[in-house]
């Protein structure tokens, strides 16, 4: 029986439609090779039944009953893995078979004429259909053994009935030679075209991974001056905000922000009412009011040596003036996300 050494013609898109397709063409392969090797196995057959070599005759049975036997079971499989391991065992029995004939052949002289030519033909089946490794290591073995039957055994008087037996085998030798060359040469333009596709494949995928590799490079290189325009924009800001001849706050928000989300919806209605009644509240918000940083020019009004210092005595700057300021700062900067107002306030010496 024939090898897996060739793969399924269907183009699958999925793992399931491409073990169907595979199990479907071993299924094929054995169906030709039935449909092939049968006729010429019950030819012989009957042909040593004639002559009434029965063992040889029984040989040939045995091989088309591992046939029929090797495609009802493969019938029954459904993994790749198992009609492979299938084929390669019930091919093994054939190739076993087709040895015991040639090798019991050469040592019977009325049918050694018969055997000769297929000898020749056994190391190329073998190689061809059993694979390079199985199938070298089966061919060398019949051929250290069919060396030794030709040396051993003396050849038998050519009569005209050896002669007439040996020209036939050799015509049908040569025509399973060339039928055989021709299933090879079949196997081998497939598998070559299937390295071709792969090929193409392969250096599509090559290139599509340069250009993608192109386009990150690129991507990389303006992140890179995106950053290095960051990283300027936020010198040059930096420098405007210390700079400045205005008192300037950078603060975060979001906690207070949270904080009055999290007020009932009644609360969230009145702010005003809900500060103004409780002037302590407004005062534990300022906690959730983070300050990222001030300008040298709020130092400087508030006679501050530093942020940390100025932040620490934070409160020394409200007065009732300024507690309304933060009230009315956070009304507006919570339901409008925009304040402006005037207000006066404090240093940290107490003076306005």
């Amino acid at each position: 029986m024939m090898t897996d050494f060739m793969e399924s013609d269907a183009k699958i898109s999925s793992p399931e439609e491409a073990r169907l397709a595979e199990v479907a063409y071993h299924r094929k392969q054995n169906y030709v090779v039935l449909g092939a090797a049968a006729p010429s196995i019950v030819l012989f057959a009957c042909f040593y039944y004639y002559l009434e070599e029965y063992f040889q005759s029984a040989l040939f049975v045995l091989w088309l009953i591992d046939i029929v036997v090797g495609i009802l079971v493969t019938r029954r499989l459904t993994s790749i893995q198992s009609v492979t391991l299938s084929k390669r065992i019930f091919a093994g029995i054939a190739l076993v078979l087709f040895a015991t004939n040639l090798l019991t052949g050469l040592w019977n002289p009325s049918i050694y004429y018969i055997v000769l030519p297929w000898s020749f033909v056994f190391p190329l089946t073998a190689v061809m259909f059993y694979g390079r490794k199985s199938g070298f290591i089966a061919g060398s073995a019949f051929c250290v053994a069919a060396i030794c039957f030709f040396l051993l055994n003396a050849m038998p008087p050519l009569t005209a009935r050896n002669i007439l037996l040996f020209q036939f085998n050799v015509a049908a030798a040569l025509v399973m030679i060339f039928i055989n060359s021709m299933i090879y040469e079949k196997a081998r333009m497939k598998i070559q075209d299937e390295l071709a596709v792969s090929e193409n494949q392969y250096r599509l995928a090559e290139r599509a991974q340069r250009n993608l590799n192109t386009v990150l490079q690129q991507e990389i290189e303006r992140r890179k001056l995106s950053e290095k325009a960051l990283v300027e924009s936020e010198i040059h800001y930096r420098a405007l905000f210390e700079e400045s001849v205005v008192p300037l706050w950078e603060e975060d928000w979001s906690e207070v922000k949270s904080h009055l989300d999290n007020l009932p919806q009644e609360t969230r209605d009145d702010l005003l009412a809900y500060f103004q009644n409780d002037p302590a509240r407004i005062l534990k918000i300022l906690p959730l009011m983070h300050v990222k940083a001030v300008n040298r020019a709020t130092l400087k009004l508030y006679g501050a040596d530093s942020q940390e210092t100025l932040l620490t005595h934070s409160d020394r700057i409200l007065s009732g003036e300024s507690i309304d300021f933060v009230i009315r700062q956070v009304l507006s900067l919570y339901k409008t996300s925009r304040f402006d107002a005037e207000v006066d306030s404090l240093a940290l010496n107490g003076k306005k």
